[in-house]
């Protein structure tokens, strides 16, 4: 049994632009908790794992594909491989990413 604390992971500011990032990886998996300020956006072209996406704190525009809708505290939203995915927040957000297969890229790195 391994225990963490998402606070006392390195913070990473490279993933996506104007989001903190704190990062963990699993054999198979990855799970990021990632923070970003009121009217912070990003937009992802999708990439190969499965992600569930959970807000823990905030207000977040996000659309998956065609599909739009205002997440809020405890929602949760599935993104199949290589779907198209993004927001805008509408207070300051809090929330965990969880990838599977785990993220490889060199931006998720953590060193």
């Amino acid at each position: 049994m391994h225990w963490f604390n998402f606070d006392k992971l390195s913070l990473m500011k490279h993933v996506w632009q104007g989001e903190l990032n704190r990062i963990f990886h699993t054999k198979n998996i990855t799970i990021m908790k990632f923070s970003g300020k009121r009217w912070y956006k990003f937009h992802d072209d999708g990439h190969k794992s499965e992600q569930i996406t959970i807000l823990l704190k905030g207000k977040f525009n996000f659309y998956v594909g065609n599909e739009k809708r205002i997440m809020k505290k405890w929602d949760t939203i599935f993104i199949e491989p290589y779907e198209k995915h993004g927001g805008e927040a509408l207070t300051d957000i809090e929330g965990l990413d969880v990838f599977f297969p785990k993220r490889t890229e060199e931006k998720y790195r953590v060193d």
